[in-house]
């Protein structure tokens, strides 16, 4: 959830926070923390759950477990 976008909701869209978040440009009490863990920006989901404060939006990132290898 993109909860931090309630403090820039005047000034920019959810889609241009969600990119500076990504970018490291601007700090999220949720995305950025899970960032700094090694998650990578994927996307937004729209309409992901009713929170205002997000804009009902949330930001699609993964981790990639660099021990995983996939067997065919």
């Amino acid at each position: 959830m993109l909860i931090g976008y309630r403090d820039y909701r005047g000034q920019m869209s959810v889609e241009e926070y969600a990119r500076r978040v990504a970018r490291g440009e601007l700090y999220d009490p949720t995305v950025s923390v899970q960032m700094k863990r090694g998650f990578q920006a994927r996307g937004i989901i729209r309409n992901y759950c009713e929170e205002p404060d997000a804009d009902d939006t949330a930001m699609l990132i993964v981790w990639e477990n660099p021990e995983f290898e996939l067997e065919y």
